[in-house]
C-alpha cells in the first residue's frame, strides 16, 4: 500500500486521510448524471407565491430567515418547496432592498 508522508509525522496511509470515502466508477457516475439531468424541473415562483414569500419576508426578522425557521418550514410544506428554497427566496428580498435603498 502507498503511503503519504508528512514530513512533521510518522507516514499515514492513503485510506486514512480519505476516510471512508469511495471513488464512484463511471456507471455511478453516468447514473447519478441522468437522474439529475432527467429529473423534472422544480416549479417556477409563480404571481401566487411570490407575494406571500414577500409577506414572509416582512414578518421574519433578518436573523431568522433560514431553513430551520419555523415560519419558513411551515411555509414550504404549504407550497410543496423545500424550506431551503424558500428561505433562500426570502433572503433575495433582503438582497433586493440592501441594493435598491
Amino acid at each position: 500500500m502507498k503511503k503519504c508522508v508528512d514530513k512533521n509525522a510518522e507516514a499515514i496511509p492513503r485510506s486514512a486521510l480519505l476516510g471512508s470515502a469511495h471513488f464512484l466508477d463511471p456507471s455511478s457516475i453516468f447514473q447519478i448524471l441522468s437522474a439529475v439531468i432527467l429529473s423534472p424541473p422544480m416549479p417556477r415562483w409563480t404571481r401566487v407565491l411570490i407575494p406571500v414569500a414577500l409577506t414572509l419576508h416582512h414578518r421574519t426578522s433578518f436573523g431568522l430567515q433560514h431553513e430551520s425557521c419555523p415560519q419558513i418550514v411551515e411555509f414550504a410544506a404549504q407550497m410543496e418547496r423545500t424550506p431551503s428554497a424558500v428561505a433562500i427566496k426570502v433572503n433575495n428580498f433582503t438582497s433586493e432592498k440592501k441594493h435598491t435603498s
